[in-house]
């Protein structure tokens, strides 16, 4: 049609991107010296994606058992998911992607309850990035476009 804007990419295009983006930090981190606290970036990760999947909700209730009976009881029950999901499917390198599968199983060991996919973190990557251009956080658009013309 005429008049209507074409966008030059995908999806995919801009999760490829940010997980470029997601292996440099940790490069950078590693190679200019300045130690990668891969504990506390386990830890972001692992509250990062609970807060994204919705998290379960745990009440306490006191229930009749009999006449003379009360017992305490707690009921747990998963919290109304945020967003609904969309299933894509995303070339990636397959050298970054063992790279990427190396930091997150280095995380695994030096903090045994972080537990993460490739799959779950790319999702995580582009929730993040859809939730700063919704705040209108200029700084992220800025480093995507600076990394598609690094391409």
């Amino acid at each position: 049609m005429a008049g209507e804007f074409v966008a030059p990419f995908g999806i995919d295009t801009i999760i490829a991107l940010l997980y470029k983006q997601f292996l440099q930090h940790i490069v950078e981190g590693q190679v200019k010296g300045k130690p990668l606290d891969l504990y506390k970036l386990a830890q972001d990760l692992q509250a990062a994606h609970t807060a994204y999947r919705g998290h379960t909700i745990t009440t306490q209730e006191l229930r009749q058992q009999s006449e003379n009976h009360w017992s305490l009881q707690e009921r747990t029950q998963k919290a109304a998911a945020r967003p609904k999901y969309y299933e894509m499917q995303i070339t990636l390198n397959r050298r970054d992607a063992f790279r990427g599968e190396v930091a997150l199983e280095d995380m695994q060991h030096i903090d045994p309850s972080f537990h993460m996919t490739l799959e779950q973190l790319l999702s995580l990557l582009f929730a993040q990035f859809m939730g700063m251009v919704r705040t209108n956080q200029k700084v992220v658009l800025d480093e995507l476009i600076a990394s598609l013309s690094e391409e």
